[in-house]
């Protein structure tokens, strides 16, 4: 594309943010990811409150024998409540 021809960054901007929103959560956070980079240190958390982000954190401090545990509760769990 030529520069004269070129659209006003704002507007390629709002043409993106269009495009996004129709994306799936999943691919939002695939998106986010990729723009970020997996250096960066920061994690993408699925979910529209605060405690997500607070599981995802215990999830990444946790050896993988307490994490194996807290799976196996939450499966247990489940089971017995019947959903």
């Amino acid at each position: 594309m030529a520069i004269e021809n070129a659209k006003p960054c704002a507007t390629c901007l709002d043409e993106i943010f269009q495009l996004a929103e129709s994306l799936s959560v999943e691919d939002k956070a695939k998106l986010i990811e990729l723009l970020l980079g997996k250096q960066s240190g920061l994690n993408v958390v699925l979910g529209r409150n605060h405690l997500s982000g607070q599981i995802v954190e215990l999830i990444n401090v946790v050896s993988q024998d307490e994490l194996s545990e807290i799976l196996k509760a939450i499966a247990n769990r489940l089971a017995t409540e019947g959903k």
